[in-house]
């Protein structure tokens, strides 16, 4: 019987949860250059834009310009109309906010690879890339001393299982199986041992996996191979973009609401005008981070389902790793509730405390309540299992046709010794020869 590698001592303490764009003790945006292409890029929207002038406009700046130029031309709205008779400063007013939405409708529009869904992107290519690029590079910065070794087995291993993945990523999903080749890139994998984040994610040519999701999935090459195809399509489906071009649509909504009543807001002073403010950005927070994910991780769900399956994975088992996701889920809240008792019972000794802890703020109160409105950032376990059984046998289908044409996905074995490589390796090789007990 072989024991797991481990990363970090078993005396590592709190437990922290967190699925693909939230993370309670470390949080990434959820940012990714788009390198995996699993369907043709579309060189224009979907409405008949010329290619030079949709290239020039589909940029985050052109959803500032456009909000810039609203909220401005709103603000000036009722002081005009008091002013100009002839109202054609004030038609030409209202027609900037008009003509801005328009052209972001027209800019944004896009099909999904690999389900056609319709949405809106403004981020190019370039802004995706410089904004994954910052975002992994400062995690990885402050999470330095807790990275495992790149010539370490579990690294290895995760390597080989992405290798695999890479390969049918680059096709729709809606394409036959074929005989694939090596990935056309090479990514890199990031181990991070810290003992209380169970996470993993994929962003850009970077897969970032923590510790305790290695734990959790039992070091077992199917059900983390669940795992990372599912990040891979949250990536491939450029998610990140898609949520922020729904933000930007909802926010330039709020504020061309805000323009309008304007004229009767005006009079109540600063102050009213900044919690209106305050409250459209937090329905748009909470619009982007709930519902609308609910939708961006059932997509994931099902592309990744795919991508498992022409890899050669069995996808029957993403139904236990699922399962598994909503026990430690359970586990995670009961452990937050039992730390909540036992905090009010330390507290029943200072009033003050107990109070605090007894009586919720107004604002605890109304994060319940949306919370409750809205939905949770994930779909409903039982609600995931469904409707991924009603996809499984296509995918079943797809998994036997992928083995009789690829056969067996290359494997790496973990338990076994790997190459030592780097002055960091070999120096751990030289301590485990002096102190044989220290390995």
């Amino acid at each position: 019987m072989f024991s797991r590698p481990r990363l970090l001592p078993a005396t590592a303490q709190s437990v922290s949860h967190c699925c693909h764009w939230s993370a309670r003790s470390v949080q990434l945006r959820p940012a990714a250059s788009r390198w995996f292409h699993a369907s043709t890029r579309r060189p224009s929207p979907i409405l008949p834009l010329p290619a030079i002038i949709a290239s020039i406009f589909k940029s985050g700046k052109l959803v500032s310009l456009v909000s810039l130029s609203s909220k401005t031309s709103l603000t000036l709205l009722p002081h005009t109309f008091k002013r100009d008779k002839g109202k054609t400063v004030g038609k030409i007013l209202i027609g900037i906010p008009m003509v801005g939405m328009g052209l972001l409708v027209a800019v944004g529009l896009d099909q999904a690879p690999n389900t056609s869904r319709l949405r809106f992107v403004y981020l190019s290519e370039e802004e995706e890339k410089q904004e994954v690029d910052t975002a992994v590079s400062d995690l990885l910065r402050s999470q330095a001393a807790l990275l495992v070794d790149p010539d370490h087995g579990c690294v290895l291993w995760l390597k080989s299982i992405i290798d695999n993945l890479a390969k049918v990523v680059q096709d729709d999903i809606r394409s036959p199986v074929r005989a694939y080749e090596d990935p056309v890139r090479d990514y890199k994998v990031h181990v991070v041992a810290d003992g209380n984040t169970l996470n993993a994610l994929c962003a850009g040519q970077n897969i970032i996996v923590y510790d305790l999701m290695l734990q959790a999935m039992d070091y077992d090459t199917d059900r983390m191979a669940v795992i990372l195809s599912h990040e891979m399509a949250h990536h491939v489906q450029r998610h990140f973009v898609e949520t922020h071009g729904f933000v930007s649509l909802l926010l330039m909504l709020g504020d061309i609401t805000r323009g309008v009543f304007w004229v009767v807001t005006e009079s109540l002073g600063p102050y009213v005008n900044q919690k209106i403010n305050d409250a459209i950005r937090q329905f748009v927070d909470l619009k982007s981070e709930t519902t609308y994910n609910r939708q961006l991780e059932r997509e994931a769900d099902l592309v990744g389902l795919k991508f498992l399956a022409k890899a050669g994975y069995d996808p029957r088992v993403a139904l236990d790793v699922w399962n598994r996701m909503a026990l430690l889920d359970e586990e995670i809240k009961a452990l937050e509730e039992r730390q909540l008792l036992e905090q009010q019972a330390a507290a029943t000794d200072d009033p003050a405390t107990s109070a605090s802890l007894a009586s919720p703020s107004v604002g605890d109160m109304l994060d319940s309540f949306l919370s409750m409105w809205f939905g949770s950032t994930h779909p409903p376990s039982a609600e995931r299992l469904t409707y991924m059984q009603e996809h499984m046998d296509e995918a079943v289908a797809l998994y036997e046709e992928t083995i009789k044409i690829n056969g067996l996905p290359q494997h790496y074995d973990l338990f076994q010794d790997p190459p030592r490589t780097s002055p960091k390796a070999w120096m751990l090789d030289a301590i485990t020869w002096l102190w044989p007990g220290s390995k």
